[in-house]
C-alpha cells in the first residue's frame, strides 16, 4: 500500500536516515541543505516536505516549496537579487522505486488543488527524466564534469594541444617562487573568513552576492555534518599567503566545485586557474573517478577539458 506524508524536519531527518544510505543523491538533496535553504529563504506555509511509502516502509523523500500556483524543488527559487544557489534539483528514492514516489507525489499536490510541477536542473542521468518523458521536456543548462584517467599525465594528454601548453606553462611559472597547495583538514572560522575575503575579492559580482546574510548562509552551509558527502576548503599560498581557495563537496568518488575566491594581486601566476588545477592533480592521485565544475558554461570549465552534462527543466500540469 502507498502512502504519501507530510513531514515536519524532525521526521524528515529520521526517514532520511533510514533512507539515505540505500540510494544514491547530492548534497542539494540531503536533509541538512533542505533545511538550511529553508530556514533563511522559505516561509513554513509554502513548504511541503513529503515521505513516500510502500506498506510503511520509506521509499521516497522530496522537498519542495509553493510559488504561486507552481511547486518546485526546495532550492530553485532565486534569492537576495536573483541569485541561485542549488546545483541539481531532484528527490531521493530508492533504486527502482521512481515509478512509485512520482505517482504518489503527484497525487498528493492534486488533491491540494496545485497546477503545476516545475522541476528545475533535474541531471540527464536521474531517473526523474525518465519518468517524466511525456512532459514538457527542455535543456536548461549544463554542468561541465571531466571523467578523470588514472594519472595527472593522462589527464593532461587529454587536453588539446593549446590548453595543455597553457597548463604547463603556467605550472613551470610556479617553479620560480615559493607556492604550496593543500586539502584543509577541517573548516574553522579562520579559513572560513579567508575563503570569503578571496570570494569578495576576486569579482565585483562576486562581491555584492556575498552579504551578511549570504555569509551566514555560507557559514551553516559549511557547517553541514553528512555521512556520504563532505564539505571542504582547498587552498593555495604563495609565499605563505592564502592566494586562492576553493569550497567543494566530495564523497569517496566525486568531487564537486560549488565555490571560490582569489587575490587578483596574483593574476600574473593565474592562481583562480591553478588551484583547480592542483585539485584536478590531486584528485586523480587519490582515485577520484568524477569531476564535476557544477552549473553553469563558464568558458574556463571547458578549458579543463571538462565535457557537458545537460540539466533539464520539466514541467508537468497536475490539473
Amino acid at each position: 500500500m502507498l502512502n504519501v506524508k507530510k513531514l515536519d524536519f524532525n521526521d524528515l531527518e529520521k526517514y532520511w536516515n533510514e533512507l539515505k544510505t540505500e540510494t544514491g543523491y547530492y548534497p542539494f538533496q540531503s536533509y541538512s541543505y533542505l533545511k538550511i535553504f529553508s530556514d533563511n529563504f522559505i516561509k513554513g506555509k509554502n513548504l511541503y516536505l513529503l515521505g513516500v511509502f510502500e506498506n510503511e516502509k520509506v521509499i521516497g523523500l522530496g522537498g519542495f516549496e509553493r510559488v504561486g500556483e507552481k511547486i518546485i524543488f526546495i532550492g530553485m527559487k532565486p534569492v537576495f537579487g536573483n541569485q541561485e544557489l542549488t546545483d541539481f534539483g531532484d528527490v531521493t528514492c530508492l533504486k527502482n522505486k521512481i515509478n512509485q514516489v512520482w505517482p504518489g507525489i503527484i497525487n498528493y499536490f492534486s488533491n491540494e488543488k496545485i497546477k503545476q510541477l516545475q522541476l528545475d536542473y533535474v541531471r540527464d542521468d536521474s531517473p526523474t527524466l525518465s519518468f517524466f518523458k511525456n512532459s514538457k521536456i527542455t535543456q536548461q543548462t549544463v554542468s561541465p564534469f571531466i571523467n578523470l584517467p588514472q594519472t595527472f599525465e593522462d589527464y593532461l594528454a587529454s587536453l588539446n594541444r593549446k590548453d595543455r601548453h597553457e597548463f604547463k606553462r603556467k605550472l613551470k611559472r610556479l617553479e620560480k617562487i615559493s607556492y604550496r597547495f593543500l586539502f584543509d583538514e577541517e573548516i574553522n572560522q579562520t579559513n572560513f573568513d579567508q575563503f570569503i575575503k578571496l570570494h569578495q575579492q576576486s569579482d565585483p559580482e562576486k562581491n555584492q552576492f556575498m552579504s551578511d546574510q549570504m555569509k551566514n548562509f555560507f557559514w551553516q552551509l559549511v557547517n553541514i555534518n553528512d555521512s556520504v558527502w563532505q564539505i571542504k576548503f582547498s587552498s593555495m599560498f604563495i609565499e605563505n599567503q592564502k592566494v586562492a581557495s576553493v569550497l567543494y563537496f566530495s564523497n569517496n568518488k566525486e568531487m564537486l566545485l560549488y565555490n571560490s575566491g582569489f587575490n587578483p594581486e596574483f593574476n600574473q601566476y593565474s592562481v583562480g586557474l591553478i588551484s583547480k588545477v592542483f585539485m584536478i592533480k590531486t584528485a586523480i592521485e587519490k582515485n577520484f573517478l568524477t569531476f564535476d565544475f557544477l552549473r553553469g558554461n563558464e568558458r574556463y570549465k571547458y578549458d579543463f577539458g571538462a565535457k557537458d552534462r545537460i540539466l533539464y527543466q520539466i514541467i508537468f500540469n497536475i490539473l
